[in-house]
Protein backbone atom coordinates (compact mmCIF):
# COMPACT_ATOMS: atom_id res chain seq x y z
CA UNK A 1 0.00 0.00 0.00
CA UNK A 2 2.85 2.38 0.99
CA UNK A 3 4.33 1.47 -2.37
CA UNK A 4 1.44 2.45 -4.10
CA UNK A 5 0.99 5.60 -2.53
CA UNK A 6 4.43 6.67 -3.18
CA UNK A 7 4.10 5.53 -6.96
CA UNK A 8 0.42 8.00 -7.46
CA UNK A 9 3.01 10.93 -5.64
CA UNK A 10 5.47 10.76 -7.84
CA UNK A 11 3.10 10.62 -11.01
CA UNK A 12 1.27 13.83 -9.76
CA UNK A 13 4.17 15.56 -9.21
CA UNK A 14 5.37 14.32 -12.37
CA UNK A 15 2.52 15.93 -14.07
CA UNK A 16 2.28 19.18 -12.75
CA UNK A 17 5.80 20.26 -12.27
CA UNK A 18 7.25 19.17 -15.53
CA UNK A 19 6.01 20.07 -18.83
CA UNK A 20 8.61 19.98 -21.07
CA UNK A 21 12.08 18.41 -21.76
CA UNK A 22 11.30 15.58 -18.91
CA UNK A 23 13.64 12.79 -18.36
CA UNK A 24 12.40 9.86 -16.63
CA UNK A 25 14.96 7.66 -15.03
CA UNK A 26 14.42 4.72 -13.00
CA UNK A 27 17.08 3.19 -10.98
CA UNK A 28 18.86 0.33 -9.10
CA UNK A 29 21.72 -0.26 -6.24
CA UNK A 30 22.68 -0.58 -2.63
CA UNK A 31 22.01 1.38 0.32
CA UNK A 32 23.88 1.71 3.81
CA UNK A 33 23.21 3.09 6.99
CA UNK A 34 25.60 4.95 9.48
CA UNK A 35 24.30 5.14 13.19
CA UNK A 36 24.84 3.61 16.80
CA UNK A 37 24.98 0.06 15.49
CA UNK A 38 27.46 0.29 13.19
CA UNK A 39 30.30 -2.28 13.48
CA UNK A 40 33.54 -1.03 15.09
CA UNK A 41 35.60 -3.96 14.00
CA UNK A 42 35.07 -6.70 11.92
CA UNK A 43 37.40 -9.43 11.51
CA UNK A 44 37.61 -9.89 7.87
CA UNK A 45 36.81 -6.60 6.84
CA UNK A 46 39.37 -3.66 7.31
CA UNK A 47 37.51 -1.15 4.57
CA UNK A 48 36.16 1.84 6.55
CA UNK A 49 34.03 4.88 5.49
CA UNK A 50 33.63 7.85 8.28
CA UNK A 51 35.49 6.01 10.40
CA UNK A 52 33.47 2.66 11.09
CA UNK A 53 34.33 -0.30 9.88
CA UNK A 54 31.83 -1.52 6.60
CA UNK A 55 29.99 -4.92 7.10
CA UNK A 56 28.86 -6.58 3.74
CA UNK A 57 25.65 -7.71 4.88
CA UNK A 58 24.50 -4.26 5.52
CA UNK A 59 24.41 -3.14 1.89
CA UNK A 60 21.18 -3.71 1.21
CA UNK A 61 18.70 -2.98 -2.08
CA UNK A 62 17.48 0.12 -3.28
CA UNK A 63 15.23 0.94 -6.34
CA UNK A 64 14.26 4.23 -7.46
CA UNK A 65 12.30 6.03 -9.90
CA UNK A 66 12.89 9.89 -10.97
CA UNK A 67 11.49 12.94 -13.08
CA UNK A 68 14.43 15.81 -14.29
CA UNK A 69 13.41 18.95 -16.14
CA UNK A 70 16.74 20.51 -18.11
CA UNK A 71 16.71 24.64 -18.09
CA UNK A 72 18.36 25.66 -20.99
CA UNK A 73 21.78 25.82 -19.29
CA UNK A 74 23.68 23.75 -16.68
CA UNK A 75 20.80 23.35 -14.06
CA UNK A 76 18.12 20.70 -13.59
CA UNK A 77 15.54 20.43 -11.21
CA UNK A 78 14.41 16.66 -10.44
CA UNK A 79 11.73 14.84 -8.06
CA UNK A 80 13.08 11.75 -6.75
CA UNK A 81 11.06 8.26 -5.13
CA UNK A 82 13.34 5.50 -3.19
CA UNK A 83 12.51 2.24 -1.52
CA UNK A 84 15.57 1.02 0.43
CA UNK A 85 15.93 -0.99 3.38
CA UNK A 86 18.76 -0.44 6.31
CA UNK A 87 20.01 -2.64 8.94
CA UNK A 88 22.36 -3.06 11.82
CA UNK A 89 23.81 -5.44 14.54
CA UNK A 90 25.64 -5.17 17.52
CA UNK A 91 26.26 -8.97 17.19
CA UNK A 92 28.74 -8.07 14.07
CA UNK A 93 31.17 -6.89 16.94
CA UNK A 94 33.11 -9.99 17.49
CA UNK A 95 36.16 -8.19 19.80
CA UNK A 96 36.65 -10.00 23.19
CA UNK A 97 38.86 -7.37 24.59
CA UNK A 98 36.48 -5.24 27.34
CA UNK A 99 38.65 -2.33 26.75
CA UNK A 100 37.38 -1.54 23.21
CA UNK A 101 34.10 -0.32 21.87
CA UNK A 102 33.21 -2.96 19.48
CA UNK A 103 33.15 -5.36 22.69
CA UNK A 104 30.50 -2.56 24.57
CA UNK A 105 28.48 -2.93 21.46
CA UNK A 106 28.75 -6.58 21.24
CA UNK A 107 27.35 -7.34 24.86
CA UNK A 108 25.10 -4.46 24.13
CA UNK A 109 23.18 -6.80 21.30
CA UNK A 110 20.84 -4.86 19.61
CA UNK A 111 19.53 -4.63 16.56
CA UNK A 112 17.17 -3.32 13.72
CA UNK A 113 15.95 -3.23 10.08
CA UNK A 114 13.44 -1.26 8.30
CA UNK A 115 12.44 -0.48 5.05
CA UNK A 116 12.70 3.15 4.09
CA UNK A 117 10.41 5.09 1.78
CA UNK A 118 11.70 9.06 1.05
CA UNK A 119 10.73 11.44 -1.67
CA UNK A 120 12.67 14.70 -2.55
CA UNK A 121 13.41 17.69 -5.07
CA UNK A 122 16.87 18.04 -5.82
CA UNK A 123 18.57 20.65 -8.23
CA UNK A 124 21.26 19.94 -10.10
CA UNK A 125 24.49 21.17 -11.88
CA UNK A 126 25.99 19.53 -14.86
CA UNK A 127 29.12 22.04 -15.95
CA UNK A 128 30.06 19.80 -18.91
CA UNK A 129 26.13 19.73 -19.98
CA UNK A 130 26.54 22.85 -22.37
CA UNK A 131 25.32 23.78 -25.43
CA UNK A 132 27.97 23.39 -27.47
CA UNK A 133 28.92 19.96 -25.68
CA UNK A 134 25.18 19.34 -25.97
CA UNK A 135 24.50 19.35 -30.09
CA UNK A 136 27.90 17.85 -31.20
CA UNK A 137 25.23 14.82 -30.60
CA UNK A 138 28.65 12.63 -29.77
CA UNK A 139 28.46 10.57 -26.42
CA UNK A 140 28.72 13.21 -23.43
CA UNK A 141 30.40 12.32 -19.83
CA UNK A 142 28.95 14.91 -17.77
CA UNK A 143 29.62 15.00 -14.08
CA UNK A 144 27.17 16.39 -11.94
CA UNK A 145 26.17 17.47 -8.43
CA UNK A 146 23.47 18.54 -6.17
CA UNK A 147 21.45 18.84 -3.06
CA UNK A 148 17.55 18.66 -2.52
CA UNK A 149 14.82 18.77 0.27
CA UNK A 150 12.43 15.72 1.06
CA UNK A 151 10.66 13.30 3.76
CA UNK A 152 11.30 9.81 4.05
CA UNK A 153 9.49 7.03 6.21
CA UNK A 154 10.72 4.65 8.16
CA UNK A 155 9.94 1.80 10.94
CA UNK A 156 12.62 0.16 13.10
CA UNK A 157 11.80 -3.51 13.51
CA UNK A 158 14.35 -6.72 15.55
CA UNK A 159 13.45 -10.12 15.52
CA UNK A 160 12.06 -11.41 19.06
CA UNK A 161 11.22 -15.70 19.39
CA UNK A 162 11.28 -15.66 16.00
CA UNK A 163 8.63 -13.01 14.96
CA UNK A 164 9.30 -9.82 14.02
CA UNK A 165 8.73 -6.45 16.32
CA UNK A 166 8.21 -3.07 16.09
CA UNK A 167 10.10 -1.35 18.33
CA UNK A 168 8.94 2.40 18.14
CA UNK A 169 5.53 1.38 19.98
CA UNK A 170 7.49 0.05 22.45
CA UNK A 171 9.43 3.01 23.64
CA UNK A 172 12.55 1.56 24.54
CA UNK A 173 14.38 4.38 25.75
CA UNK A 174 11.19 4.91 27.60
CA UNK A 175 9.30 7.38 25.59
CA UNK A 176 5.73 7.51 26.09
CA UNK A 177 6.17 6.60 30.01
CA UNK A 178 6.00 10.10 32.15
CA UNK A 179 8.87 11.82 33.01
CA UNK A 180 10.10 10.66 29.19
CA UNK A 181 9.99 12.23 25.74
CA UNK A 182 7.56 11.36 23.47
CA UNK A 183 7.84 9.06 21.16
CA UNK A 184 9.83 9.49 17.43
CA UNK A 185 8.48 10.47 14.55
CA UNK A 186 8.73 7.75 12.02
CA UNK A 187 8.46 10.51 9.20
CA UNK A 188 11.43 13.20 8.89
CA UNK A 189 12.84 15.37 6.97
CA UNK A 190 15.74 14.11 4.09
CA UNK A 191 18.36 16.16 3.34
CA UNK A 192 20.14 14.43 0.12
CA UNK A 193 23.55 15.65 -1.19
CA UNK A 194 24.12 14.12 -4.80
CA UNK A 195 26.93 13.62 -7.21
CA UNK A 196 27.24 11.41 -10.00
CA UNK A 197 28.80 10.59 -13.49
CA UNK A 198 26.14 10.62 -16.68
CA UNK A 199 26.81 9.38 -20.13
CA UNK A 200 24.46 10.37 -22.67
CA UNK A 201 24.56 8.98 -26.00
CA UNK A 202 24.55 10.86 -29.31
CA UNK A 203 20.98 10.53 -29.75
CA UNK A 204 20.38 12.57 -26.15
CA UNK A 205 17.03 10.79 -26.09
CA UNK A 206 19.23 7.86 -23.78
CA UNK A 207 21.77 8.36 -20.64
CA UNK A 208 23.19 5.94 -18.41
CA UNK A 209 24.16 7.00 -15.00
CA UNK A 210 26.67 6.15 -11.87
CA UNK A 211 24.65 7.80 -8.84
CA UNK A 212 25.72 8.38 -5.41
CA UNK A 213 23.71 10.16 -2.37
CA UNK A 214 24.65 11.02 0.70
CA UNK A 215 21.10 11.00 2.66
CA UNK A 216 21.14 13.70 5.87
CA UNK A 217 18.38 13.05 8.48
CA UNK A 218 17.24 15.16 11.15
CA UNK A 219 16.55 11.76 13.51
CA UNK A 220 18.93 9.52 15.87
CA UNK A 221 16.18 6.87 15.41
CA UNK A 222 16.19 5.12 12.38
CA UNK A 223 17.59 2.33 14.66
CA UNK A 224 15.56 2.73 17.66
CA UNK A 225 18.84 4.19 20.02
CA UNK A 226 19.77 7.15 20.94
CA UNK A 227 19.92 7.94 24.70
CA UNK A 228 19.81 5.93 27.60
CA UNK A 229 18.44 3.26 29.22
CA UNK A 230 15.13 3.38 31.16
CA UNK A 231 14.70 2.54 35.07
CA UNK A 232 13.53 -0.96 35.09
CA UNK A 233 11.18 0.59 37.89
CA UNK A 234 9.55 2.98 35.41
CA UNK A 235 8.83 0.32 32.88
CA UNK A 236 7.01 -2.32 35.63
CA UNK A 237 5.08 0.37 37.00
CA UNK A 238 4.24 1.56 33.56
CA UNK A 239 3.39 -2.01 32.25
CA UNK A 240 3.68 -4.72 34.28
CA UNK A 241 -0.12 -4.91 35.41
CA UNK A 242 -2.36 -2.99 32.37
CA UNK A 243 0.03 -4.55 29.91
CA UNK A 244 2.37 -7.94 30.60
CA UNK A 245 2.36 -8.77 26.97
CA UNK A 246 4.32 -4.79 26.26
CA UNK A 247 5.76 -5.68 29.46
CA UNK A 248 7.77 -8.40 28.25
CA UNK A 249 8.78 -7.33 25.39
CA UNK A 250 9.89 -3.49 26.02
CA UNK A 251 11.71 -5.28 28.68
CA UNK A 252 13.50 -7.68 26.51
CA UNK A 253 14.27 -5.59 23.78
CA UNK A 254 15.50 -2.32 25.51
CA UNK A 255 18.14 -4.29 26.69
CA UNK A 256 18.60 -7.50 25.54
CA UNK A 257 22.82 -7.60 26.10
CA UNK A 258 24.57 -10.42 27.23
CA UNK A 259 25.16 -8.95 30.40
CA UNK A 260 22.62 -6.33 32.08
CA UNK A 261 22.80 -2.82 31.68
CA UNK A 262 22.16 -0.17 35.02
CA UNK A 263 19.66 2.48 34.21
CA UNK A 264 19.93 5.59 32.87
CA UNK A 265 23.45 4.06 31.23
CA UNK A 266 24.38 5.29 28.19
CA UNK A 267 22.68 3.02 25.11
CA UNK A 268 23.16 5.10 22.21
CA UNK A 269 24.94 8.22 21.48
CA UNK A 270 22.71 11.29 20.30
CA UNK A 271 24.03 12.13 16.76
CA UNK A 272 21.89 11.87 13.80
CA UNK A 273 21.59 8.90 11.61
CA UNK A 274 22.35 9.11 7.58
CA UNK A 275 22.34 6.42 5.07
CA UNK A 276 24.11 6.80 1.37
CA UNK A 277 22.86 5.10 -1.77
CA UNK A 278 24.82 4.25 -4.91
CA UNK A 279 22.56 3.54 -8.08
CA UNK A 280 22.79 2.91 -11.52
CA UNK A 281 20.13 4.83 -13.21
CA UNK A 282 19.07 4.77 -16.68
CA UNK A 283 17.30 7.55 -18.08
CA UNK A 284 15.00 8.74 -21.09
CA UNK A 285 14.18 11.97 -22.43
CA UNK A 286 10.56 12.33 -23.94
CA UNK A 287 10.08 14.31 -26.89
CA UNK A 288 6.98 16.51 -24.99
CA UNK A 289 5.33 18.99 -27.39
CA UNK A 290 6.89 17.76 -30.61
CA UNK A 291 10.26 19.69 -29.50
CA UNK A 292 13.36 18.11 -30.91
CA UNK A 293 14.20 15.71 -27.77
CA UNK A 294 17.98 16.20 -28.59
CA UNK A 295 17.75 19.56 -28.27
CA UNK A 296 17.49 20.91 -24.65
CA UNK A 297 17.93 24.56 -25.88
CA UNK A 298 15.21 25.19 -27.89
CA UNK A 299 12.40 27.86 -26.85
Amino acid sequence: MKKNVIIVLFLALVSNIFSQNMEISGGVGYAYYYGDLNTTNLKNSPATLFGESLNMKNFKFSLSLGARHFFPKIFSIGVNCYHLNLAGYDSDNGIKDPSSEAYGRHVRNLSFFTAVNAGFLDLQIEPFRNKKSWLKRKLLLSPYVGFGVGFFQFNPKTMYNGSEVELQPLGTEGQGMAGYANKYRLVDILIPVNAGLKMYFPSRRVSLALDFNYNHTFTDYIDDVSTVYPKKIDLQTAYQTSNPTKYTLVSALSDPGLIPHADGEIRGHDNYDFFLTGQIKFGYLINIEGRVYYDCYSH
